[in-house]
């Protein structure tokens, strides 16, 4: 029996080493995938977009580089100068006898080769689920596939996860010396809208294929389409009204229901991660979520944190990464960033949002405040009445929230300002500025309601903060 292990051979010998015996066409050819698949049965919608998808990441590098380059060392070697893309799909396996193997494949199959010679360097099986969820049984098969041939397995689907090393499947499973992706379409949406960003950066142009970008702009509007359906993750489930209310009732320091905790937290997961996708999307700023590195290896160990906050102040707290300017290098690695602090309160039906911003020390608080007004003229902050500033001076000593309308007339009319505090301290040590939104209890357990305006809401908040 020929040896299974891809990841060394040669392209030439793909078909034998995925024991391809019988098999009278040319894999290499009849299996490539199409950026044009043919059908338009309900039945072959999932396979037309496997096929789209991974012709679209062959054909366009920076899609390819900023998808697979963070995966592992590997895959990282997409960016290398000789690296080639190769994708498949629909991809049967056959024993020796010629007959159909009742195991099955996944969907697709993605081989990354370097040099002329075409060695694989990396190579992936691909399980695709359009409008449904991943089975387990289905992804623990394809685990074992994924051994045999000494190859990783790249999960998709609408569910949506913290980061691409976390699965969406909660049973255990055996990942024994092979590594499981998992991307969601709005994921994927995503990283594509940011290729498309990037390019369209000043002086950055001559980087990207114009024709490649022309390529990707039509794959997200192939995903945008209605009949597609992937995607934006747009409500927090049937349980969710139920839930809240349930909660809301619960007498302080009452034992929430397992249930209960489950429904939330499932969602809450799903909806915070989207939140930065859409974040992302009508900001043109990338946006991570700040999980501990805890949370980012295990997915349960984030619902474990949402839980005990839950139980104990009936809110979420999370925290939003956000970069201070939009650049083409990807902003995660960088320290010019700032941190967006925000607080679900189930209660008071309530989202509380709060940015720190260090200011200058080389004036005085009359000087920083004046200052730190202009900053907020010169990016067209609106929001006068509700964005509210505290000054915060050495040994945390913070004055009464205003707004920013009360401190611009303050500046206009040369009155003293609410920030300045003589017995506090000479100079300002930095300005928090905060806002709180109330949803109303009606739309707050709304499962669609809900998500739509806690969306906006943070969403208008960091549009109108980001670049102080």
């Amino acid at each position: 029996m020929a040896n299974n292990s891809i990841v060394g051979s040669l392209l030439s010998d793909l078909p034998e080493r995925l024991n391809y015996y019988g098999v009278e066409e040319d894999f290499l050819t009849k299996k490539r995938a199409r950026l044009f698949p043919s059908g338009t049965s309900k039945s072959t919608k999932e396979a037309n977009l496997t096929s789209i998808f991974l012709s679209a990441l062959a054909a366009i590098k920076p899609f390819r580089e900023i998808l697979l380059g963070i995966l592992n060392t590997k895959a990282k070697k997409v960016s290398n100068k000789t690296a080639q893309l190769h994708v498949f799909t629909e991809i049967d396996s056959h024993a020796p006898d010629g007959k159909k193997s009742e195991n099955g494949r996944p969907d697709g199959l993605i081989v990354l080769t370097t040099g002329k010679a075409r060695t694989i360097e990396w190579a992936a099986f691909v399980e695709v689920k359009v409008n449904s969820e991943l089975e387990t049984n289905q992804i623990k098969r394809y685990l074992e596939i994924a051994k045999m041939h000494e190859v990783d397995l790249i999960t998709i689907s609408d569910q949506i996860v913290a980061t691409p090393f976390q699965t969406p499947i909660a049973e255990k499973l055996n990942q024994r010396n092979v590594s499981l992706y998992h991307w969601s379409w709005i994921y994927i949406r995503t990283k594509a809208q940011q290729v498309v960003e990037n390019a369209r950066q000043i002086g950055c142009e001559e980087k990207f294929d114009p024709d490649q970008i022309y390529i990707i702009e039509e794959f997200i509007r192939y995903l945008d389409d209605p009949k597609i359906d992937v995607g934006h993750f747009d409500t927090m489930g049937k349980c969710w009204s139920g839930s809240v209310r349930e909660l809301r009732q619960l007498p302080e320091g009452s034992k929430i229901g397992d249930e209960v905790v489950d429904c939330i937290a499932t969602a809450w997961m799903h909806e915070e991660q989207d939140l930065c996708y859409q974040a992302y999307l009508k900001t043109k700023l990338k946006v991570y979520l700040l999980l501990t590195k805890a949370e980012k290896r295990n997915i349960e160990e984030r619902k474990e944190r949402i839980a005990t906050s839950l139980s104990e102040k009936k809110c979420i707290n999370f925290s939003l990464s956000v970069p201070l300017s939009s650049s083409v290098e990807d902003s995660l690695e960088s320290s010019a960033r700032k941190k967006v602090q925000v607080k679900v309160c189930f209660l008071s039906s309530s989202i509380h949002m709060l940015t720190v911003i260090p200011l200058n020390k080389g004036q005085k608080a009359v000087g920083q405040t004046s200052t730190f007004i202009n900053q907020l003229e010169s990016i067209g902050a609106g929001m006068e009445d509700e964005l509210k500033i505290s000054a915060v001076y050495k040994w945390k000593k913070k004055t009464t929230p205003a707004s920013l309308k009360d401190l611009q007339h303050q500046k206009t009319h040369k009155l003293e300002y609410s920030t300045v505090k003589k017995d506090f301290g000479d100079q300002i040590e930095r300005m928090e500025i905060s806002q709180c939104v109330e949803l109303g209890r009606g739309v707050f357990a709304s499962p669609t309601k809900f998500i739509a305006k806690l969306e906006t809401v943070v969403t208008n908040y960091i549009s109108q903060i980001y670049s102080i």
